[in-house]
C-alpha cells in the first residue's frame, strides 16, 4: 500500500474506489462516514492497460463528485483508497505508484483486498472475486493470505474471462466435428455474426473483458441443458469451491463469494464450499472507503501528536 500527500484541507472527503477489468467505481462519503456520491467509468485493470486504469480512476470519482453536488476542483480534496484488479503484479503497482494522481491523498491496493474488506466489515473472512477475472484471499489475525489473482490467459480460471475463451474453444472443436456439439456455436455466432475462422480474427489480441462479454452465452446455455455449457461451468465452478475450501483452511471463519458472476455461479458450488460461503456485508468500494477513513483517522492522530 502506498502514499502520495498534497497538501489539502481540514475536511477531506474520502473516495472508495474498486477497478476491474471491465469498470471502475467510486463512492464517496464524508469524515462521518455518511455517503456523499457513486460514479463508474470504464476498465481499471493497470497490468492491462495503466493509462486507461489511471484515466477510469479520475472519471469514476469526478462522476462521484457531480454526483454529489460537489465542483470538479473538489478532486483535490479527495483522500482515496484504490484497489486495482492486476495492481498485485510489480510492474502494474509500480507505474500506478508513480502516477501524478489529482488526489489530497491515495492509498493503492487490490480489488481482492478491497472486496474482503466490504464483505466482512473489516473483520476476518475471506472472499473469491468472479468476475472478469478470479482470485481470492483472506484476512486472518491481521494477515493476509492470497489464492490465484494471475491474470488472463495465464490463469483466472472460473472468470468471465475464462468461460468466455472455454466456450470458443469448444465451438471449434464442434466446427471441425473432433468435439461433442453445442449449442454455444449458434449462440456465438447469433452474437457477433461471425463464422470460426472470423471468430478467431476477431478475438485475437482482444482484452479479457471482451472474452467475459461471452460468458452470460455459457450460463444460459447451461441452463437450457447444452452438457457442453454445463461441463464449463462445473469444471470452473470447482475451481471456484477449492479456492473457497482452501481460504477455510487459512482460518477464514466464512468465505464471500462477490464480482459479477458470482449470484449465476454459486448454484453451481461444491458443498463443501457452499457450506462456507455467506453474502457480503457491503461491495468492493464500500471497503475501499473503510480502509480510506482508517487512513485518514490514522493521519490525523499523528499530526496531533507532531503538534503536541
Amino acid at each position: 500500500m502506498i502514499a502520495r500527500r498534497t497538501a489539502g484541507r481540514v475536511q477531506p472527503i474520502y473516495a472508495g474506489i474498486d477497478g476491474g477489468g471491465t469498470r471502475c467505481r467510486a463512492l464517496l462519503a464524508d469524515a462521518r462516514g455518511v455517503e456523499l456520491g457513486a460514479g463508474s467509468a470504464g476498465p481499471a485493470n493497470p497490468f492491462q492497460d495503466p493509462r486507461q486504469a489511471a484515466v477510469s480512476v479520475v472519471e469514476a470519482v469526478e462522476a462521484a463528485l457531480s454526483d454529489a453536488g460537489c465542483a470538479p476542483s473538489e478532486i483535490g480534496n479527495v483522500v482515496a483508497c484504490v484497489g486495482l484488479a492486476g495492481a498485485n503484479v510489480k510492474s502494474a503497482y509500480e507505474r500506478m505508484v508513480d502516477w501524478d494522481h489529482p488526489f489530497c491523498d491515495m492509498q493503492l491496493t487490490t480489488d481482492v483486498e478491497i472486496a474482503c474488506l466490504g464483505a466482512h466489515g473489516g473483520l476476518d473472512g475471506g472472499v473469491v472475486v468472479v468476475g472478469t477475472g478470479s482470485s481470492g484471499c483472506a484476512l486472518v489475525d491481521g494477515e493476509w493470505h492470497y489464492l490465484g489473482g494471475y491474470g488472463f490467459p495465464f490463469a483466472d480460471k472460473g472468470s468471465g474471462a475464462w468461460f468466455g475463451l472455454e466456450a470458443i474453444r469448444a465451438v471449434l472443436l464442434d466446427f471441425d466435428e473432433l468435439g461433442p456439439p453445442t449449442a454455444l456455436r449458434g449462440a456465438l455466432r447469433e452474437e457477433t455474426g461471425f463464422g470460426p475462422l472470423e471468430l478467431v480474427d476477431f478475438m485475437s489480441g482482444a482484452r479479457p473483458a471482451r472474452f467475459a462479454s461471452i460468458a452470460p452465452l455459457v450460463v444460459d446455455a447451461a441452463g437450457s441443458g447444452d452438457a457442453v455449457a454445463a461441463g464449463i461451468l462445473q469444471d470452473g465452478s470447482a475451481y471456484l469451491s477449492d479456492l473457497v475450501v482452501r481460504l477455510v483452511a487459512f482460518g477464514a471463519p466464512a468465505v464471500a463469494l462477490v464480482g459479477g458472476l458470482s449470484r449465476k455461479l454459486l448454484p453451481w458450488l461444491g458443498e463443501d464450499a457452499a457450506a462456507r460461503v455467506v453474502p457480503a456485508q457491503k461491495s468492493a468500494e464500500h471497503g475501499a472507503l473503510l480502509s480510506a477513513m482508517h487512513s485518514g483517522e490514522a493521519q490525523t492522530r499523528e499530526r496531533g501528536a507532531g503538534d503536541s
